[in-house]
């Protein structure tokens, strides 16, 4: 069973997650807090990571940075940001950028983008941010470090009626390489 680790100060999304995750049939780890999310990534080796930005004791960039900076070269877990938000880029560290895509897409529609991190920057991480709408998925796992990555796109069909259009914004988090 594929294990997740739910990083979130918040309980009532702590729940929610944990909820709807285990209800498709995921095995679901939840930390409340930087530290906690470091110590449970080394104690349940969790396959996937979703990750709040802003967690009390180290927040969520920091954590992002330390378990890169620990997993070395070769494989790497997939982290995503649970929570972006454009104004995050004013609280960042100066290595670190925040590159934004807003994404419309009608139900049903096949589609994909290429999203790239400024030059002399590799990625981190994606994330989706507003809303429920749009979500994606990328075939290449190891992309932490490298400049660019595609995505595939999807809408989410419980919020998106039949004909409709979703709307969302796709981020990634980049790192001066």
């Amino acid at each position: 069973m594929t294990k997740i680790l739910v990083v979130d100060d918040e309980a009532n999304v702590q729940r929610l997650l944990q909820y709807t995750l285990k209800q498709a049939g995921y095995s679901v780890v939840v930390a409340g807090d930087g530290q906690e999310a470091i110590r449970l990534w080394n104690s349940e080796t969790p396959s996937l990571m979703l990750l709040d930005v802003g967690l009390p004791k180290i927040d969520g960039y920091q954590v992002a940075e330390r378990i890169r900076s620990t997993e070395g070269p070769g494989a790497h877990i997939p982290i995503n940001f649970a929570a972006f938000k454009e104004p995050a880029n004013k609280l960042l560290p100066k290595n670190y950028r925040i590159v934004s895509k807003h994404i419309e897409i009608t139900r049903g529609e096949k589609a994909s983008t290429v999203m790239t991190a400024p030059q002399g920057f590799g990625i981190v991480t994606i994330g989706f941010g507003d809303g429920h709408q749009v979500g994606g998925a990328v075939n290449d796992v190891n992309y932490s470090g490298k400049r660019s990555v595609r995505v595939r796109l999807f809408t989410n069909n419980a919020a998106v009626a039949k004909g409709a259009t979703g709307k969302g914004t796709l981020y990634i988090l980049a790192k001066r390489v």
